[in-house]
């Protein structure tokens, strides 16, 4: 049986595309995601053309199973929170429009895993969002799902 891991994932959108002038990963310094931005077009609001398609049906299509592992307290792509040393920008969408992605990273009937305090696992800027990359904590946890059964 295949399994997919997904490590905090953007399944339903992102909070850095706002239009908002407090969004400052707009500046092309800080990867310029503005809303008409390549990536905003994609990301920034659950209903882009792209999440749309992914999340019209199931988005976890069988028989594969799925594992989704999201930071549960900040994570400075889906929480308007101080994640490390990255502040807060405004919990909009591309569009400008109010919008909660913090539950983003989760996906519709896969085994959906919350984890915490990622932060220290980021040795720079000691941000959850890159912290769960190195984490001991998720890896074990990816490695467990993956393994056969």
């Amino acid at each position: 049986m295949r399994r997919v891991v997904s490590v905090d994932g953007p399944h339903h959108g992102i909070i850095n595309c706002s239009p908002n002038p407090l969004n400052y990963w707009q500046l092309p310094a800080l990867g310029g995601f503005t809303p008409d931005s390549a990536v905003c077009q994609e990301f920034g609001a659950e209903n882009t053309l792209l999440l749309s398609q992914l999340n019209a049906k199931r988005n976890t299509p069988g028989p594969t199973r799925y594992m989704a592992i999201r930071n549960a307290d900040t994570s400075f792509v889906y929480f308007p929170r101080q994640d490390g040393a990255t502040a807060p920008v405004p919990a909009e969408d591309r569009n400008g429009q109010p919008h909660d992605f913090t539950f983003s990273a989760q996906l519709l009937d896969a085994v959906n895993v919350d984890v915490f305090n990622q932060g220290q696992y980021d040795p720079v800027l000691g941000t959850t969002h890159l912290g769960i990359l190195n984490s001991p904590q998720v890896w074990n946890l990816a490695l467990i799902f993956l393994l056969p059964k």
